[in-house]
């Protein structure tokens, strides 16, 4: 399976005029879940331009995680999704009667 690149242009964030900055985006669909790496950025696991971010459900929560590290192989943040779900939604209304 070929996995798609994208060339996606971002506004760097500064204090002063935004800059546009290119990036090679890569996903991969693999076994756990969605894969995603950008040219130049990788871990330690796999050599290249390995993806250091997975989305994948796992025990049936939605977990992102995310490795910082490029020298560490192990997940730096692990973040359970499951609370940014619409139904976790807190309205006006049931927070007034909280």
């Amino acid at each position: 399976m070929n996995n798609p690149e994208f060339n996606v242009t971002l506004n760097e964030v500064t204090e002063s005029e935004p800059k546009d900055v290119r990036v090679n985006v890569t996903l991969e669909r693999d076994g756990l879940g969605l894969a995603i790496g950008a040219e130049g950025y990788g871990h330690n696991e796999m050599g290249g331009d390995a993806p250091f971010l997975l989305l994948e459900v796992n025990k049936g929560r939605l977990t992102l995680y995310v490795n910082d590290d490029i020298n560490d192989a192990t997940p730096s943040f692990i973040l359970n999704l499951e609370t940014a779900r619409h139904s976790n939604r807190i309205t006006d209304e049931a927070a007034t009667q909280g």
